[in-house]
């Protein structure tokens, strides 16, 4: 397996999304229909990503090597999703989850 060290993005698990999204939905009269991206608030690797959720659910990571995104010749895609969270976290007058957070929700559920 390659766990990519640069490829970035912004995981948030189905749970705290459906939560933040209905939280945001109360203020949808003051949204007024605007652009909100909903997300963990850090970017992270896929690499620590994948080393993180090892950890927490008592994995060895085996078998697996550092890469580049670049490695795949055919890929056209970013080296980051990773999204600003500022407006909605402006809205609900609280961060998003961080990845510690996501990952532990994920473990729980």
């Amino acid at each position: 397996m390659v766990l990519f060290d640069d490829f970035y993005t912004s995981s948030m698990d189905t749970f705290s999304f459906v939560k933040y999204l209905f939280e945001l939905l109360e203020y949808k009269d003051k949204l007024n229909f605007r652009l909100i991206n909903l997300a963990s608030s850090e970017v992270c690797n896929k690499a620590v990503f994948i080393e993180k959720i090892a950890k927490v659910f008592g994995f060895k990571l085996n078998n697996f090597e550092l890469g580049s995104i670049h490695s795949i010749k055919e890929s056209r895609r970013a080296k980051s999703l990773g999204l600003d969270v500022t407006k909605a976290e402006n809205f609900l007058k609280k961060p998003t989850p961080t990845t510690y957070k996501v990952i532990n929700t994920i473990y729980k559920k």
